[in-house]
């Protein structure tokens, strides 16, 4: 009606849903939601089947130490040269903390789930 918008509206919907994404993947890993390869899993017999989590679980902790990593050097930028957002005027820290803390969260799922396996 009055074609007007908050000018921070969209910037917070799309950091918003940045945590929300990268929170969640975190929480996938602890459920066992994540998206994985099952037909070549259930292609196995089933005392086999096992044997592929380690293997599973040390990839997905490789991957997201790199993609947490990689990002945690723009983050560390981003808090040192104190970046704002266009809209909001908030710290671009904010929206970019998420891929470094999500990738922790999400390292420590399959860590839990490789501890829960030796102990049997």
């Amino acid at each position: 009606m009055f074609h007007l918008t908050i000018p921070w509206g969209k910037e917070i919907a799309r950091w918003v849903l940045i945590w929300i994404v990268f929170g969640g993947q975190a929480y996938a890993f602890v459920v066992d939601a994540h998206v994985g390869v099952e037909a070549a899993v259930r292609a196995l017999p089933e005392r086999r089947q096992g044997l592929l989590n380690v293997p599973q679980h040390l990839i997905s902790i490789a991957a997201f130490l790199i993609i947490g990593s990689y990002r945690d050097r723009y983050t560390a930028r981003s808090i040192a040269t104190q970046q704002l957002a266009p809209g909001s005027r908030l710290a671009l820290a904010l929206p970019q903390s998420a891929i470094p803390v999500g990738s922790v969260l999400a390292i420590a799922g399959p860590i839990i789930k490789l501890v829960k396996d030796r102990r049997g």
